[in-house]
Parts: structure tokens; sequence; C-alpha cells
């Protein structure tokens, strides 16, 4: 069943033949901040069908998904479904299909068994590709270009060194320690005031955390007026092998 529709999110399809496997993976996906799960499939007919009904993002595959037909039924994928990118989880003792799977384009190749942690890795770095893709309206620096084309196949975590223009990482990091230590979460107003900070200045580094999954945003509604966003860091998840 679809989840409920966010602003900015990417919808997400899990393709994965074992019915285990494939709720383990839809959760994760659900979790995720920046995404909504749009199908849970476990046969490439049944994926197929959703693809030609309304394409997402980002498709969880299962390489050995039946049905699919392999290298070749994804190379097929891949031409009538250019903008779709693909997170495809391999089996160590493939090494063809493996190098295949990257040479057709895969945005990420998860060997399994794998931990939870590598998929939230792989599913937060395509948030942060695909937004730095499509909205980027100023000209590119070289190093900016660097880190964006490092986040496929996990090269580079998108909390890397390399950050966009005006984010400090020693600043980033007193923010990441406040909100860390405040488990309701903070406004930017009460952010800025603990730290000594400007207010846009703050918002900047928060908004930059929450593009980059790694700070949760919630709504106080008040009885007048608009709602107040709070910024919440997130708690650490147990790791669970897939």
């Amino acid at each position: 069943m679809r989840g409920p529709f966010v602003p900015h999110s990417l919808d997400a399809i899990v393709a994965e033949q074992d019915s285990s496997q494939r709720s383990l993976y839809a959760d994760l996906v659900r979790e995720q901040p920046g995404y909504r799960l749009v199908g849970e499939v476990g046969s490439g007919e049944t994926l197929l069908s959703f693809l030609a009904d309304e394409p997402p993002q980002l498709v969880v595959l299962d390489f050995a998904l039946p049905g699919l037909g392999g290298l070749e039924g994804f190379r097929k994928a891949r031409s009538d479904y250019p903008r779709l990118d693909w997170v495809v989880l391999v089996r160590p003792e493939e090494p063809d299909v493996i190098r295949g799977a990257i040479c057709l384009g895969a945005f990420d190749c998860l060997i399994r068994p794998f931990l939870s942690s590598r998929l939230r890795a792989a599913l937060s770095a395509y948030r942060t590709f695909h937004r730095e893709l499509v909205t980027r309206r100023t000209p590119w620096r070289q190093d900016e270009l660097d880190h964006l084309v490092g986040l496929k196949r996990g090269a580079i975590p998108p909390d890397s060194s390399v950050f966009p223009k005006g984010i400090q990482n020693r600043i980033l990091e007193k923010v990441k320690r406040l909100l860390r230590d405040a488990p309701g979460g903070l406004s930017a107003s009460e952010a800025a005031e603990h730290l000594g900070m400007g207010r846009s200045t703050t918002r900047r580094y928060l908004e930059y955390l929450a593009e980059t999954s790694q700070v949760t945003i919630d709504f106080d509604v008040a009885p007048v007026g608009r709602p107040s966003k709070r910024y919440v860091a997130l708690s650490g998840t147990p790791q669970r092998h897939c």
C-alpha cells in the first residue's frame, strides 16, 4: 500500500522475491527520511506493471527477481525508463552480474548479506544525489561535482567533509551536538539562542542537516498562526543483517 504523500519526497519500490526480506527492506524505506514507499513486489511481471503505471524515482531491486530476466531484463528496464534509478542487491559469487549492473548504470550495488545501515546509506546518498541534480540552478564547482559523483556506489558518505558553500564542519558539529542533547528537538530560534548565532545562519545549518537526512523535522501546531518547525536528531537504530 502506498504511503502518504510527503512534499519533496522520493517515491521508491522494493522488488524482492523473499517475502520476509521484502518486508524488511520496505520498513527501511519507510523509516528513511525523504522517501515514500509506493510498492512492494515479488516478481518481475508485477514490477514492470508498476513501472508502466507510474514510475517512481528509485527501485531497490533483488537482481535474481523471477520474471525480470537478469542482466538482459535489467538492460531493457534501463532503456525503457532512463530517468529511473536502481539500488541492486546481488550475491558475491556473481562477479559478471555485479560488473554488468554497474556498467548498466545501477546507482549502487549491495552484496548480500549486508547490514541495514548499508541500505540506509545508499538511500541517503541517492536522496542527496537526486536533489542536487534536479534542483541545481547555480554554477558547479569541481569539488562539489566530485562529491556528488562520489555518492554513487557509496564512495563518499553524504555527510563527508566536502560541504556546500556557507557550511563549515566545525559549526555543523556544534549544531549536531546541540540537537543530540535535545530529545524533543529545537526550533531554529531556540537553536540560535543556545549557539549564540544568528537565526538565519542557524536555520541554514538545520536545513542542511534535514536535506542530508541527518535530522527529521516535526511541526508544533498552534491554535493560531503557522506551525512551528522543530529539528530532531535521529536516534540510533540497531543494526540488522539483510
